[in-house]
């Protein structure tokens, strides 16, 4: 059977199948097999009552209506069982098509991942993550240089701490300058002692000094 197969051209290419359309044709056939059923349905109440009918006049009418009845619902399960069996298989298929077209977004993501994989290296990603952080700390470096004063570096921190301490001091001094001025500029009170009072005779013996007497 291979031989002949490769004697008329191979293996035959099978047909593509487009599940959408499957679904669809299945569908059509599903909605035919409902219309049969419905015209079972109405044949089978059309033989119950001839049978109804001619149950008392003619037997033998009345029975072969009730086998026509039988007959057609035996069409109608087997038509039931033929719905559910294509009903099964629209769902099989969607499952099917959800699946594949999930494969399909797979191998699409495998394959961007690999092409855009395809020019990297981790040794290239890890000195380039170590270039970045390198660059980060020179950043660093340069921000912290730009933030000092110019000029700042150059002043002697000896000569600084000299001028605190005199600041420091520097009120001390002060007060004992005042101090000292306070003593210097105030003068010293004489004390002026009233004379007492004297007695007439003593002041008649001054008048008499005074005048020579």
């Amino acid at each position: 059977m291979t031989s002949l197969l490769k004697l008329f051209g191979g293996q035959p290419k099978t047909p593509k199948v487009n599940p959408q359309q499957t679904i669809e044709s299945l569908r059509n056939t599903i909605e035919l097999l409902e219309k049969r059923e419905n015209y079972l349905e109405s044949r089978i109440l059309k033989e119950i009552q001839t049978a109804k009918q001619y149950a008392l006049k003619n037997k033998r009418l009345a029975l072969i209506a009730l086998k026509k009845k039988k007959a057609y619902q035996t069409q109608i399960d087997n038509i039931s069982n033929a719905r559910l069996t294509l009903e099964t298989q629209i769902c099989s298929i969607e499952g099917a098509a959800v699946n594949a077209q999930a494969l399909a977004g797979m191998v699409e993501g495998a394959r961007a991942l690999r092409q855009l994989n395809r020019n990297l290296d981790v040794g290239d990603v890890e000195d380039t993550l170590e270039t970045v952080r390198e660059q980060m700390e020179i950043a660093n470096e340069i921000g912290t240089a730009i933030a000092n004063p110019l000029g700042m570096d150059e002043l002697d921190e000896s000569e600084l701490e000299d001028e605190l301490k005199s600041l420091v001091e520097q009120p001390t001094r002060e007060m004992d300058e005042l101090d000292e001025l306070n003593a210097v500029s105030v003068p010293t009170t004489r004390v002026i002692t009233k004379p007492k009072p004297k007695t007439e005779a003593e002041e008649f013996d001054a008048l008499g000094a005074e005048m020579d007497i």
